[in-house]
């Protein structure tokens, strides 16, 4: 004979009766939610994060915002390092 929770394992019921049960289940399978009762949903909007290279662009200082695009698509507002100028290249997490 098997141990809880282990495929085998019969369960003494009264009256001497064996049940199989599966590996994490009961005799007779779990109880059920009434067809009638409400389901709760959530919708979350998760937005991945993406990390990418950008680059300074022309007309740009450090510590100045400007915005670039990510490889999704997606238009993303970033600063510029301090000490930054055109053509410098440095890593977004956005």
């Amino acid at each position: 004979m098997g141990a809880p929770g282990q495929p085998g394992y019969y369960p003494q019921m009264s009256g001497g009766v064996r049940q199989a049960v599966q590996p994490g289940g009961y005799p007779g399978g779990y109880p059920q939610a009434p067809a009638s009762a409400p389901v709760n949903e959530i919708h979350v909007n998760v937005k991945q994060k993406e990390i990418f290279i950008a680059v300074v662009p022309k007309g740009v200082e450090g510590g100045a915002s400007f915005q670039t695009t990510a490889p999704s698509g997606r238009k993303v507002t970033v600063v510029a390092p301090l000490g930054g100028r055109q053509g410098l290249e440095f890593q977004v997490h956005a």
